[in-house]
């Protein structure tokens, strides 16, 4: 947002007092400077609870903006606490300005003081915004796994689904007894085939087989798998599927 000869930026997640610098300084702004009633005013509306641009870190007692200058104004509400420098960092609030551990989370307000030749320029771009907030990276997660059926007789279809969450999306791969699938790729003669997302299986197999599902992307990668167990007609004995003593030793190791 554009005030005065500053442009302000709001975070939309929460980070320690220096991390929250940082992020300002990647984007050739810092953490808010208040040298005025009218811009405190200003930011009192931006916020709900953010670090701003002040601390006593180098010397306890003695607070100052990050440009260097001291604080001059008085603290609206809340008058620092001498607590031998536990708290050092400023956050600001609806409340007034206090002190808080510098590791603490809290969202933050960035300022870009703006060069007077460019100001002019800055106003008329549209939509005058710093850059948005990189996404910090997540590890996959399999948010869903679920199967048609874990026993299957020759000649039928399961059919699997798999869900993974993550920063960024994370690609999704089936595994079908160790064996990559290609997506979307299947004729009258697979045993095993992507479509749509879903995984089908179709049981020619006798026995034991492995289906995985296996999200990755640039932070990591997860995986489930599961057991799918194949019979035939030739398997009943005595009246009784012998699947069935297969299906009690799934369960017993699963």
């Amino acid at each position: 947002m554009l005030h005065d000869k500053s442009l302000y930026r709001v975070s939309t997640t929460k980070k320690g007092w220096r991390a929250s610098r940082e992020d300002c300084q990647k984007r050739k702004a810092d953490l808010v400077v208040i040298n005025s009633r009218e811009e405190l005013a200003f930011v009192s509306r931006l916020m709900d609870t953010s670090w701003i641009g002040l601390s006593d870190r180098e010397k306890e007692g003695t607070h100052k903006w990050v440009d260097g200058t001291p604080m001059t104004s008085s603290w609206r509400h809340v008058k620092p606490r001498d607590d031998g420098g536990a708290r050092d960092c400023v956050v600001a609030g609806e409340d007034g300005w206090s002190e808080e551990p510098c590791n603490r989370l809290h969202h933050w307000i960035c300022e870009k003081v703006l060069d007077l030749d460019h100001l002019e320029a800055e106003r008329n771009k549209e939509g005058s915004v710093m850059p948005t907030e990189e996404e910090e990276e997540e590890a996959p997660n399999i948010t869903e796994f679920h199967s048609s059926t874990h026993v299957l007789p020759v000649g039928q279809t399961a059919r699997y689904t798999c869900h993974a969450g993550g920063t960024p999306e994370p690609t999704v791969e089936w595994l079908y007894n160790g064996r990559p699938l290609e997506r979307d790729g299947t004729d009258d003669q697979s045993e095993a085939w992507v479509e749509r997302g879903f995984l089908f299986i179709r049981g020619g197999r006798y026995g034991v087989n492995t289906v995985c599902c296996m999200a990755s992307n640039s932070a990591g990668t997860a995986n489930h798998c599961a057991e799918l167990l194949v019979f035939g007609k030739s398997w009943i004995q005595g009246g009784m599927f012998v699947v069935d003593v297969f299906i009690i030793l799934l369960l017993i190791h699963s």
